[in-house]
């Protein structure tokens, strides 16, 4: 499963943020237009995890210790008492029917359809919790990678790239000795982005040099990173 940089790596923290999501999201359910089916799946989803990670794994927990406890009473405990072994006996779960493996995953992919509804902004996004990097320390600029691989006629450029918490990344790019443009609208989130435009001449190799800045608030944000470049060939 990819790592989502809002979803915290502790098993805590990521209860507090199920939970916060699950509470969340139906407020922003119109504006965002989700389905009705398509929120009842999600907020199952989220239930069932929630479930899972308090009610069942709590239990678990005690009981082993529970039985923990009741070995050594039965180990070296006083001849004249009684041991009473542990009994678990699991809450009730969410009403309705268990769902599909893959809870998670439909949660990210409900995020990723968010992200992109006419619907979403920043302050959807920040109320949510969708929107910061949880995973890294912050940097003055992104930090990014560059890989060629062959596509159907040519080579493509793939990027990959840290935010850092901020609302995304704007790429620039240049060949041939032309001026920095934007790659295609400019504006990337997430944490990557695929340059496959076609060939200046179809039949010589190019050299393409890239720089990125932060993006926030509908504009470039901080300074440039150190230009990179890579070689592309037919």
């Amino acid at each position: 499963m990819k790592h989502q940089l809002y979803f915290p790596s502790r098993q805590s923290a990521q209860l507090q943020w199920l939970t916060h999501f699950r509470h969340t999201l139906p407020g922003h359910a119109e504006t965002l237009r989700i389905q009705p089916q398509s929120l009842a799946t999600t907020l199952r989803d989220l239930d069932w995890l929630i479930y899972v990670m308090t009610t069942v794994l709590v239990q678990v927990r005690n009981h082993s210790k529970a039985c923990t406890s009741a070995l050594n009473l039965l180990m070296s405990g006083a001849p004249n008492k009684t041991l009473v072994l542990p009994v678990l006996t699991p809450q009730p779960p969410p009403e309705g029917e268990m769902p599909p493996l893959g809870a998670l995953k439909r949660v990210f992919k409900q995020i990723r359809g968010i992200k992109a509804s006419p619907g979403f902004n920043d302050a959807i996004g920040l109320s949510l919790g969708i929107m910061g990097n949880l995973h890294a320390k912050d940097s003055p600029v992104p930090k990014f990678k560059l890989k060629v691989t062959r596509a159907a006629h040519t080579e493509v450029v793939e990027g990959t790239f840290s935010r850092f918490g901020h609302t995304g990344v704007f790429v620039q790019t240049k060949r041939g000795g032309g001026d920095w443009e934007k790659l295609q609208m400019g504006i990337f989130g997430g944490s990557s982005f695929l340059d496959e435009r076609p060939m200046l001449d179809p039949a010589k190799p190019e050299v393409r040099e890239y720089r990125l800045c932060f993006w926030d608030d509908e504009s470039p944000n901080g300074n440039w990173t150190p230009v990179k470049h890579v070689t592309v060939s037919p």
